[in-house]
């Protein structure tokens, strides 16, 4: 359901907004997979070799559509990650 591929001078990650994908996964009180899958992915990104490194996933962070707006999956997966995008410069 989350995968990263090379392509070109871009690092492109999909993730998905509808699997566990924080720090803490209530069902499981423990890191969740994406999360962690998430870590080894980006602390392996060449930039050298892939310089931009571009996110996606299914429910936009930040949008005008009445059919995602302000939802659940959005919103606490841009609570969850955003910072930490900030942290590894995600583009």
């Amino acid at each position: 359901m989350w995968f990263s591929m090379d392509i070109g001078s871009a690092h492109v990650i999909h993730l998905s907004s509808y699997h566990p994908f924080g720090t803490y996964d209530y069902y499981t009180n423990e890191v969740s997979k994406q999360y962690e899958w998430l870590v080894n992915d980006l602390i392996n990104v060449d930039r050298t070799k892939t310089p931009w490194i571009i996110a996606n996933m299914h429910a936009p962070w930040y949008n005008s559509n009445i059919k995602h707006h302000n939802e659940i999956e959005a919103v606490g997966m841009r609570e969850s990650l955003e910072n930490f995008f900030y942290k590894f410069k995600v583009n």
